[in-house]
């Protein structure tokens, strides 16, 4: 799947396509349940364990952490760390990272810091009602 057809606009997809990187020639896509048990490993096992500080250890840090862990814990590598726009219905909340995952089902969204995930899409939608519009892609 081509990870920047999921922008909103031209001109996302345009950023998406200058600003994206994959760093590996191919990538081994999971499947759901391996992405549940890593999303349960990291909810009962990391989260408790990683405590948010403003601009030392935010968004970028968990997806960060995020990304590396389920790679190493996992030997798979379709996961990619995403930047983007985060809103709460029409108010910009304002820049955000999370990660995305491609499974043999489709590419999903995991916000690292609850470990909710959700279908990627253009102006993704959260269990707790935040949306996601992806910028670019790093992995």
């Amino acid at each position: 799947m081509e990870l920047c057809s999921l922008t909103c606009s031209v001109w996302q997809k345009v950023l998406c396509y200058i600003k994206s990187c994959r760093f590996d020639a191919q990538y081994i896509p999971f499947t759901i349940r391996e992405v549940r048990d890593f999303i349960s490993y990291w909810v009962s096992e990391v989260l408790p364990n990683a405590k948010y500080l403003p601009e030392l250890f935010d968004c970028d840090d968990f997806a960060s952490l995020f990304r590396a862990l389920m790679v190493r814990h996992t030997g798979k590598n379709a996961v990619f760390f995403v930047a983007g726009a985060l809103y709460y219905g029409d108010e910009f909340l304002g820049l955000h990272a999370w990660v995305a995952v491609v499974t043999v089902k489709g590419v999903y969204f995991i916000e690292p810091q609850t470990g909710d995930m959700f279908p990627a899409k253009c102006h993704a939608e959260s269990r707790d009602g935040f949306y996601y519009d992806t910028l670019f892609f790093i992995g």
